[in-house]
């Protein structure tokens, strides 16, 4: 006893034999202020591969909480309504929750990379949007050797050229639409637009430009959706007038000089701007590979190319160009003019050959 009160006076932990390991306390952890570099990098990703397996059992459990209808008990409408309520997560990340966890039950390979967190949940997300019993392995291959980002990248390009992408590409199309409410009490108009999200970032990337190339005439506290919108309204002027300021002739390749210090609008939509596309050829056929990929729906890229001026350029497999073509136009100076000059009373003269699209030939 004498030597045990000694040790303890002077602040050393003496096991002895009546002592279990209930009995020892764990050394108190350093904060992490006073901790190495080496050390906080060890303890996060320690920390991050327990999270990750326990992202994994809480998967487990919501797919079996759904499977068994416990969301009922409480009138919910289905699982995600309940996790937005009950755990407090915003709907669209429950939706995404127990998409995952019902989709994990037919993946096995990636389930037992997820559990022993060697998978991140970004990762996983990603693949169980396109991974089956038959692709499994080998994406499961891939994401162990790259980043997230890369991963949801390469999904991305492989859901692109499943068929369900396409009828969203031509949904998102199809529904696209603006709409103006008069607010005559204050003197206002509300704009709305929704349209494709390569037209919109289109738009967005317009603005952007007027906004660098033109003095900023507003108040020095006007916030940036005042830029934007002043822009906005300069284009609408500029379009009214008759043509584009001078200010936008380095845009606009292939316009031709007008009078009054403007020039005339550009002959096609394409010559606006220049877009870089990466699709695998068998991703244009009627039954393409099951891995062929593309940046953006196939659907998409037919229609952004049908008028097009282009540039096409064939890669090898890691991406390395071997050859580059000339640019040629979709549709030809000629026949563009053979179009405009059809008689309105011909069949189908006045319609775009893209079923979805309400511009008439002569504006392609």
């Amino acid at each position: 006893m004498q030597a045990r009160a000694d040790s303890m006076a002077s602040g050393q932990a003496v096991l002895t034999a009546d002592d279990g390991p209930d009995n020892v306390t764990a050394p108190p952890k350093l904060p992490p202020s006073v901790l190495p570099i080496e050390s906080l990098e060890r303890e996060m990703v320690t920390l991050n591969t327990r999270m990750v397996a326990d992202e994994y059992g809480m998967l487990a459990l919501i797919r079996e909480f759904d499977e068994r209808g416990g969301w009922l008990k409480w009138g919910s409408t289905n699982c995600a309504e309940w996790l937005h309520w009950r755990l407090d997560l915003s709907l669209s990340a429950a939706r995404e929750k127990v998409r995952v966890a019902h989709a994990l039950k037919s993946l096995p390979e990636i389930s037992k990379a997820f559990r022993r967190g060697a998978l991140s949940y970004s990762k996983v997300r990603a693949l169980t949007r396109v991974a089956n019993r038959a692709n499994e392995l080998d994406l499961l291959a891939f994401a162990m050797t790259v980043s997230a980002a890369v991963v949801e990248q390469h999904c991305q390009q492989l859901r692109n050229v499943q068929p369900d992408a396409t009828a969203v590409a031509r949904g998102a199309y199809q529904n696209r639409y603006l709409s103006a409410s008069r607010n005559r009490s204050r003197s206002t108009m509300t704009i709305t637009m929704e349209v494709p999200l390569e037209d919109g970032e289109m738009v967005l990337n317009t603005l952007d430009r007027v906004l660098s190339e033109q003095p900023n005439t507003a108040d020095a506290s006007s916030s940036y959706r005042v830029r934007l919108a002043d822009a906005l309204l300069d284009l609408c002027r500029d379009r009214l007038a008759g043509g584009v300021s001078t200010g936008d002739k380095d845009a606009l390749r292939g316009g031709v000089a007008g009078s009054d210090d403007r020039i005339a609008r550009p002959r096609s939509g394409a010559d606006l701007y220049q877009v870089m596309v990466h699709v695998d050829r068998s991703a244009l056929d009627e039954d393409p590979k099951p891995d062929a990929r593309s940046d953006l729906p196939v659907e998409t890229v037919r229609r952004l190319t049908c008028d097009g001026a282009l540039v096409p350029i064939q890669s090898d497999g890691n991406g390395i160009p071997t050859h580059i073509g000339r640019k040629q136009r979709t549709v030809s100076t000629s026949l563009k003019a053979g179009v405009a000059g059809q008689r309105p009373t011909m069949p189908f003269s006045r319609l775009c050959a893209y079923a979805l699209c309400g511009r008439t030939p002569c504006a392609a």
